[in-house]
């Protein structure tokens, strides 16, 4: 039996495009003026993002998707962790968070970026 005849491609890519579908107010983009990426809003005034999208910033902007453009302040940066924690005064949609503690090994995992 392949893959595409039993159908389990088509439900798994459709599965996807539902989680991105339903994430995508809690993914942004972020600019440094350095470099850009992406960041996903953890709480209502938070973004997490990579630390070398930001490490020589100055000022950091996001864009969310309804095409707001937010200023953004840097509350925190590990370089060796390749993390940043951005803030805004501005209201956004958190991401909806997961329980890691049921995950196995070889699990299936999404990343999502813009």
């Amino acid at each position: 039996m392949s893959l595409n005849s039993s159908g389990i491609l088509q439900t798994i890519s459709g599965e996807i495009e539902r989680i991105a579908e339903s994430t995508g107010r809690s993914v942004v983009s972020v600019d440094s003026g350095c470099g850009n990426g992406s960041g996903i809003v953890w709480d209502d005034h938070t973004v997490v993002t990579a630390y070398h999208v930001v490490s020589r910033a100055e000022e950091v902007s996001i864009g969310t998707e309804d095409g707001r453009k937010l200023s953004a302040k840097i509350i925190g940066r590990l370089r060796r962790s390749d993390i940043a924690i951005l803030t805004v005064e501005e209201s956004l949609t958190p991401i909806q968070k997961g329980d890691s503690d049921g995950l196995k090994t070889g699990q299936f995992v999404l990343a999502l970026a813009n």
